[in-house]
């Protein structure tokens, strides 16, 4: 798919969201942790900050090989 095409996908995707209530448009956007219930936007989002914290966990200092490991000492 060119780049062109995806644009265009988008776009259409875009404007069928636009068409749904708002009542439902914002209901997805809660449920998404794009907003919280007063209309705030949440940077990063509760989803994207969840999955930061997990992939930091299972890529922790105490998972990298020491110095001497890696010099073969």
């Amino acid at each position: 798919m060119t780049d062109q095409e995806i644009a265009r996908a988008l776009e259409s995707l875009i404007r069928q969201d636009a068409e749904r209530p708002p009542e439902e448009q914002i209901r997805d956007l809660i449920e998404a942790g794009v907003i919280d219930e007063q209309g705030r936007v949440l940077i990063g989002g509760r989803d994207r900050i969840k999955q930061e914290l997990k992939s930091t966990q299972q890529n922790g200092p105490s998972d990298a090989p020491s110095a001497k490991k890696v010099a073969g000492t």
